[in-house]
């Protein structure tokens, strides 16, 4: 399969054909499970068409009907994330969709000097932030805003 730019979404499914044709051609996985494995590899570009690959790595779009007709795949968009992006909370763990990892900064050196005292700590399990005190001086400009943007709303509302 030639190397051509795509669609990100698409792009996850090419590198997963390619892992999936390298695996055949080794002998690690059997006739039946690629197939399997091959109708899993669907994804959507930014018009909503679904896209996937057949066994000779040509493109194919689902029509509205379902039927599949082969056709040149989307070169740009925005990727949309994996359920592994959304949920992934294992620090170093790899994407098996990209080969990547999400590395884990828990290194209190590295962010406590950008916060303001008291307003930040590390929680127990030592990843993230967690707010502990909201700024008691910022309430009402906070309460301001929110009914400056309720009031720009409902003006709106009425007007259309």
């Amino acid at each position: 399969m030639e190397q051509q730019a795509l669609h990100p979404n698409l792009a996850r499914i090419a590198v997963s054909h390619a892992n999936l044709r390298d695996r055949i051609s080794k002998g690690l996985i059997s006739a039946a499970d690629a197939q399997i494995e091959l109708k899993s590899l669907v994804a959507r570009d930014d018009s909503g068409v679904m896209w996937t690959i057949d066994a000779t790595g040509v493109w194919m779009r689902f029509t509205l009907t379902g039927d599949l007709v082969v056709d040149t795949p989307p070169t740009y968009g925005l990727a949309t994330p994996t359920p592994w992006e959304v949920s992934q909370s294992a620090p170093n763990s790899v994407n098996p969709d990209t080969g990547m990892a999400r590395i884990g900064v828990d290194d209190e050196s590295l962010w406590a000097s950008h916060v303001n005292a008291g307003q930040a700590r590390m929680p127990e399990t030592g990843r993230g932030f967690q707010m502990v005190e909201p700024d008691r001086d910022n309430v009402g400009v906070i309460l301001l805003a929110v009914t400056f943007i309720a009031i720009v709303i409902g003006a709106a509302l009425f007007i259309f």
